[in-house]
Parts: structure tokens; C-alpha cells; sequence
């Protein structure tokens, strides 16, 4: 855990892509019992449906618009909304013609790895 007051951009942070989906892990180990990725969702994307066993987490849209889609249910998302994720809820994000970008914080902490509590349907 970081001892000392940090300041960064997310712009200068390494990006891994699962498809169309582009992660950034932001201060890895910063808060413990949870991790924050910048998730960027491209225009015209539909993620595949997942959910996470034990993993809680909150999505906060910074930019663009999307739609959530949690157990079948459609929500439409755009800056400044936030959704709740409980452990075991189905979801799926969708864009449009406009990019999404949020923040997407997890607890327990999920990192970028093969481990990771994600699966896929």
C-alpha cells in the first residue's frame, strides 16, 4: 500500500484489452480490500454478459453513455450515474454511436489476471 499522496493520469497508465474493452488498473494495492479499474467502452460495443461469484462493485460513468444491462434489465447510463453490482447479478454494457468511460470500483479487489472473479456466460 502506497505510504505517500499520489497524483497521476489515467492517460499514462498501461491499458489491457479484452476485445473492444480497454482496462486500466489505477493504484494497484491503494485501498485495501478493494480495487478501481478506468474502464473505456468504443462506440458500437456490446460486452458479453458476466458476473462475479463473491465480488461486489460500483460502476460510476464519467463520460459518453451506455446501457446497463443487469439480470435482463435494461438501465441507460450517462455522466454521473452509478450503478450497484451485488455478487451473482448478470451483467452486460452496451454502447451506441457514443464511447462510455467510467470508473469501476470492486470488493473484494479484482485485478486484471487469470484468477480474476469473472465469468462468463
Amino acid at each position: 500500500m502506497p505510504n505517500k499522496t499520489t497524483v497521476g493520469r489515467v492517460s499514462a497508465l498501461p491499458a489491457r484489452r479484452f476485445g473492444k474493452l480497454v482496462l486500466k488498473e489505477i493504484m494497484k494495492d491503494a485501498l485495501p480490500g478493494a480495487s478501481t479499474l478506468f474502464v473505456h467502452i468504443p462506440p458500437r460495443t456490446k460486452l458479453p454478459a458476466i458476473y462475479h461469484k463473491n465480488t461486489r462493485e460500483i460502476v460510476v460513468c464519467l463520460k459518453g453513455r451506455a446501457i446497463a444491462v443487469l439480470d435482463n434489465r435494461r438501465h441507460r447510463i450517462s455522466q454521473g450515474s452509478y450503478i450497484f453490482i451485488p455478487p451473482n447479478v448478470r451483467h452486460a454494457f452496451i454502447t451506441t454511436a457514443q464511447s462510455c468511460d467510467a470508473i469501476a470500483i470492486f470488493s473484494p479487489p479484482l485485478w486484471l489476471d487469470p484468477k480474476a472473479d469473472v465469468i462468463e456466460e
